[in-house]
């Protein structure tokens, strides 16, 4: 396990999305509205990394298992995007689910398992043309952990076992420098007393990359991260 420090939350997936610009399209009420259909799939090699939220991560490292989300948004409006016909919507509905292991830097075996699920104030964007979506709003000043999706699970280092609940991002979509790669990310922040305090991050690739655990996923030291055995995105006008 490599203890380096890559910035959470996963900016590469949700910064396609801001509860700001949610607000100011919605509020215009001058576009016809949209619903939409998605889901995805990640199984095979992750990135796993941990820390508090808002600062580097105490640490990253390869893991393997699989994340997958589906459901539906309603009331979904355009957002002025300069190449993609990008949707923004108050109204979704999803559930989910992670199981990802991986071997600490002694040996010990670490494993987390949570449930996603949707809230009644989860949001969401999406960009059908490239089957991309981020649920939900990204850390921008008005970041509001209320909007995003919740998870309960479960995580076991070694023989302990810990409950753990929060919020969570989910994430499909492309980030870096040309040419673009495809990803899957989940970001799960632990609640304790009502706060937000640590944070899991996890990642898959649709294809072999080379993924830095340095700030934003793009800076040294990189590590090489296999493509997914099965990557699954889809987002569907209904």
């Amino acid at each position: 396990m490599s203890r380096n420090a890559f910035l959470l939350p996963l900016m590469l997936l949700f910064a396609i999305a801001s509860s700001s610009v949610i607000n100011s399209v919605i509020g215009q009420n001058q576009i016809e509205s949209l619903d939409f259909r998605f889901r995805a799939l990640a199984v095979g090699e992750c990135v796993v990394g941990y820390g508090e939220v808002g600062l580097p991560l105490e640490w990253g490292s390869l893991g393997d298992g699989q994340a997958r989300i589906s459901g539906y948004a309603t009331d979904a409006v355009t957002f002025p995007h300069p190449f993609l016909n990008m949707y923004v919507s108050e109204d979704v509905k999803a559930m989910g689910m992670i199981n990802v292991g991986w071997t600490g830097e002694e040996g010990s075996k670490h494993r987390l398992a949570v449930n996603l699920y949707s809230t009644e104030t989860s949001e969401g964007a999406f960009i059908p043309e490239v089957n991309g979506f981020a649920l939900t709003a990204t850390t921008l000043p008005d970041f509001s952990p209320e909007k995003t999706l919740g998870f309960w699970g479960v995580y076991i280092n070694d023989a302990e076992v810990q409950i753990i609940s929060g919020r969570a991002l989910f994430g499909a979509s492309t980030y870096g420098p040309p040419p673009f790669k495809e990803y899957i990310g989940v970001f799960l922040g632990l609640e304790e007393l009502g706060m937000l305090h640590t944070a899991f991050s996890v990642v898959w690739s649709h294809s072999q990359t080379e993924i830095g655990l340095g700030q934003n996923y793009l800076e040294p030291p990189f590590i090489t991260l296999s493509a997914a055995k099965v990557y699954e995105s889809l987002v569907k006008i209904t």
